[in-house]
């Protein structure tokens, strides 16, 4: 039933150690806050060259090669893995973290 309520969230990409591609998504109810939610996340993501997710998926389940590609502007074209994970902790290598629940307690 449809209660008129709009979702907002974006999702990202990424190449996992075995060249084959995953997706995390962030989910938020609000659209104030999923723009806040989004620009911490690139903030991180451009800062960083590691990065931690915390959430709920299914990222240790088998690969299963999809038909499905992205490509990555510096490093080519890769097939989907059929993993996913909807995140609400991100954090990078030199401590950069943020959660959609909580700003003061954000640590992977």
């Amino acid at each position: 039933m449809d209660d008129g309520t709009i979702n907002y969230g974006f999702m990202i990409h990424f190449l996992d150690e075995e060249k084959t591609v995953g997706t995390a998504t962030g989910m938020i109810t609000n659209k104030d806050d999923c723009f806040k939610w989004k620009d911490e996340v690139h903030k991180i993501l451009s800062n960083g060259k590691l990065i931690r997710l915390q959430g709920f998926g299914k990222l240790e389940d088998p690969r299963i090669l999809e038909d499905f590609k992205y490509t990555f502007e510096k490093h080519g074209t890769f097939y989907g893995n059929g993993r996913s994970i909807d995140f609400f902790n991100i954090q990078n290598d030199i401590g950069e973290c943020y959660s959609k629940y909580s700003e003061k307690n954000c640590s992977i």
